[in-house]
């Protein structure tokens, strides 16, 4: 457990921090500390993100006043057989997490004054055809996605998977995509200002 306290002491002692943004587990489980936090953040002149699965909807509604910045996760297509395998829960489950997702990536991209990054790590052999890729551009078509970033008010991000971090032995022995597999993939996805993260790029780049 970590105090609001604690974290406004942090802020304080670093002169170079220009922003605060708030990472998982799920952060919008605790909103109303999101928005308390936001508060003290903001008075001291600071930008203020937060990561999200974007399974709570609500939450995020109540929160996106309070915030700049929004990185939402999309992990797959958005069908749930796909969500299901991926995220290692069974079908009725992944149905109720697909339409909240939905809905809360409808909500942000409609919603003016906040940058949202999705984001999709690459996991070799499980969501990185092409295919599952096009599949979830599409989505982020038809929910409004270009109309946002022509707006320059979001992009998507293909991330590194980092094997070693995975929540289960099976994703644990996977490869992680080499540099020039997340840039060849975004090349060939029909979606403005997407970006790749990757350790051997220095992190990010803007791929097109």
């Amino acid at each position: 457990m970590v105090s609001l306290e604690a974290i406004m002491l942090a802020l304080q002692r670093n002169f170079l921090v220009s922003a605060c943004k708030i990472t998982g587990g799920e952060p919008l489980l605790q909103a109303d500390v999101l928005i308390e936090l936001s508060k003290l953040v903001k008075a001291r002149g600071l930008k203020f993100g937060v990561d999200t699965n974007g399974t709570l909807p609500e939450s995020l509604v109540r929160l996106l006043p309070h915030v700049d910045l929004i990185s939402i996760d999309v992990k797959s297509a958005l069908k749930p057989e796909s969500y299901s395998k991926i995220a290692g829960i069974d079908l009725s489950k992944a149905k109720v997490v697909v339409k909240n997702i939905t809905k809360s990536l409808n909500l942000l991209f409609s919603y003016k004054g906040v940058y949202v990054d999705v984001r999709t790590v690459i996991i070799p052999d499980v969501n990185d055809s092409i295919d599952e890729l096009s599949s979830i551009a599409e989505d982020l078509r038809k929910l409004g996605y270009v109309e946002k970033a022509s707006r320059g008010e979001a992009s998507y991000t293909l991330v590194e998977f980092v094997p070693e971090n995975a929540y289960s032995e099976e994703f644990r022995s996977k490869r992680n995509p080499r540099a020039d597999e997340l840039l060849e993939l975004a090349s060939k996805l029909d979606l403005p200002n997407i970006h790749v993260t990757h350790r051997a790029l220095g992190f990010f780049i803007k791929a097109k």
